[in-house]
């Protein structure tokens, strides 16, 4: 009996180190969307300490998350060409345990603009380029560079190319993200242009692009707010700051989570961060 009990208690033990693997793998795959942390914006000068101690509280839950990736949708720092606060984002970015994919993009507030001129050039000097592609499980992440698009600058047709070729090629990735700065809209395709948003001659170009190629959901920052809507299908969720806020939201985080019944995410303040999965 004893030899029978023991027979069954190793066998049930083989059993568990064979399903263990494929319980892990088949968790929900979580990305962690961070938008404008803008060191500086907080008091308007070079007193950093307000939207460093905001943005390394969300970093430190963050960390104990373990989430798959962190996205930041842009703004960074206030001023782009100020080396204390490229300085202090770098050292924020560099706390961000390894193990977690990170992938940054630039907001307005990160680089030059003057009209149709849109120079990125110090921005990628710091941070790599400035667009991104990461499949990730089940999951493409896209990520683009929103001011060509606003600014209808010269790079645009360039960066419109590669994303296309990028979708064409992981065509059959089943769940597509995209990731910007500036919202396409707030809520209706056809809302009036206003600072924050694209204007409304790109927005139905692009959205019809994104149904073309089964993008089920574009995030965005840049207002500082929270804001939702829906084109073709397609979700339009913009995230509000992780720092200085504009409206009525609180500092804080979207946790974006793909499982077996599809994508869904919601936005948490700092403080409401789970600390595990």
């Amino acid at each position: 009996m004893k030899n029978l009990l023991h027979a069954i208690a190793l066998l049930a033990m083989a059993l568990l180190l064979i399903l263990l693997p494929g319980c892990r793998n088949s968790r929900p795959t979580l990305i962690v969307q961070i938008s404008d942390p803008q060191l500086g914006f907080s008091t308007e000068s070079h007193d950093l300490s307000p939207d460093t101690a905001m943005f390394g509280e969300a970093i430190r839950r963050i960390n104990q998350l373990q989430p798959d990736a962190v996205v930041i949708t842009g703004d960074l720092v206030h001023e782009c060409d100020d080396p204390v606060q490229l300085a202090m984002v770098r050292a924020l970015l560099d706390r961000i345990d390894p193990e977690i994919a990170i992938f940054p993009l630039p907001g307005n507030h990160d680089i030059r603009i003057e009209g149709q001129n849109v120079n990125a050039a110090r921005y990628m000097a710091e941070h790599g380029k400035d667009r991104f592609v990461h499949t990730l499980k089940n999951c493409l992440l896209v990520g683009l560079n929103s001011s060509y698009i606003k600014q209808h600058a010269p790079q645009e047709q360039e960066q419109k190319q590669w994303l296309v070729e990028r979708l064409q090629e992981y065509a059959e990735v089943p769940h597509k993200i995209i990731f910007v700065h500036h919202p396409f809209f707030r809520e209706k395709i056809d809302e009036p242009n206003d600072y924050f948003s694209i204007d409304s001659a790109d927005r139905r170009r692009y959205f019809d692009l994104f149904a073309q190629y089964g993008v089920e959901a574009v995030y965005a920052g840049h207002l500082h707010d929270n804001a939702q809507g829906e084109y073709l299908g397609i979700r339009m969720v913009t995230t509000s700051a992780v720092c200085r806020q504009l409206g009525k939201a609180r500092p804080g985080v979207r946790l974006i989570e793909i499982n077996r019944e599809g994508l869904k995410d919601r936005y948490v303040s700092t403080q409401e961060i789970p600390t595990e999965r």
